[in-house]
Protein backbone atom coordinates (compact mmCIF):
# COMPACT_ATOMS: atom_id res chain seq x y z
CA UNK A 1 0.00 0.00 0.00
CA UNK A 2 2.82 2.36 0.87
CA UNK A 3 4.25 1.80 -2.58
CA UNK A 4 1.20 3.32 -4.27
CA UNK A 5 1.20 6.21 -1.81
CA UNK A 6 4.84 7.04 -2.46
CA UNK A 7 4.32 6.62 -6.20
CA UNK A 8 1.61 9.30 -6.18
CA UNK A 9 3.47 11.43 -3.64
CA UNK A 10 7.04 11.30 -4.92
CA UNK A 11 8.07 8.92 -7.72
CA UNK A 12 11.75 9.54 -7.03
CA UNK A 13 11.35 8.66 -3.33
CA UNK A 14 9.47 5.48 -4.27
CA UNK A 15 12.50 4.18 -6.16
CA UNK A 16 14.85 4.96 -3.25
CA UNK A 17 12.56 3.34 -0.68
CA UNK A 18 11.67 0.23 -2.68
CA UNK A 19 15.06 -0.14 -4.32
Amino acid sequence: MAKAKFERNKPHVNVGTIG
